[in-house]
Formats: C-alpha cells, structure tokens, sequence
C-alpha cells in the first residue's frame, strides 16, 4: 500500500514538472 502512495506521487510530481515546462506555469487547482 506503501509502495502505491509512493508511485502516485511521483507521478504527480512528474505530471507537475511535465506541465510546466509545457506551459511554463504550475497547473491549477482544476488541472488536478
């Protein structure tokens, strides 16, 4: 269970980093 909360934040970390550097900007509340 551990390991899942783990993989769901670094992807989300990943997805954050991936968005800004597309857009330049952090996304927003309503992108998560």
């Amino acid at each position: 269970m551990g390991c899942m909360v783990a993989l769901r934040t670094e992807v989300a970390r990943f997805r954050t980093a991936n968005f800004t550097a597309q857009h330049g900007t952090a996304p927003s509340g309503a992108e998560h």
